[in-house]
């Protein structure tokens, strides 16, 4: 690629993690059906529970620096599964939902770094309230990171 736009970085990241075989052998065992990776959503019409467990990507921002000859792609993820198990061990009780998209959220990040597209790449994520239940909700921004051109800057 010799010339990124934000639509071609988005369409790189859905392409990377639509390849993961760890991401898909995990998904594939754990709820029976790969990940559906969405770029962009409608939050007038949610996703079908068929499309679960989903990767969605959205709010694609660019920055850039002449003096620095590098581009900059942030990249807002949610990562969303159904499930309603609650998980009981003595006094303790967890919603494996929330564990299962967590978990898919790290294994997006995994695909990305394996994938060795960026220069830069960076995670900041948290987990999402239970207010969708039963969907569960992990968010991440990713940051990514490319050279504008091999040539000097043109500013110092």
């Amino acid at each position: 690629m010799s010339y990124y736009t934000s639509i071609t970085i988005a369409e790189t990241v859905r392409d990377a993690i639509a390849a993961f075989s760890d991401l898909n052998a995990w998904s594939q065992t754990t709820f029976g059906s790969l990940p559906t990776i969405y770029l962009g959503v409608d939050e007038d019409q949610p996703a079908p529970e068929s499309d679960y467990p989903i990767v969605g990507l959205v709010n694609v921002r660019r920055m850039g620096a002449l003096t620095s000859n590098a581009i900059t792609w942030e990249i807002d993820l949610g990562c969303a599964v159904l499930n309603t198990e609650l998980a009981t061990a003595g006094t303790t009780k967890t919603y494996t939902g929330l564990l299962q998209a967590n978990y898919l959220t790290e294994l997006v990040e995994q695909a990305l770094l394996q994938s060795r597209l960026f220069r830069t790449i960076e995670f900041n994520g948290e987990s999402g309230a239970i207010v969708d239940f039963p969907a569960f909700v992990a968010y991440s921004t990713l940051t990514l990171g490319l050279h504008a051109s091999s040539r000097s800057p043109r500013f110092r």
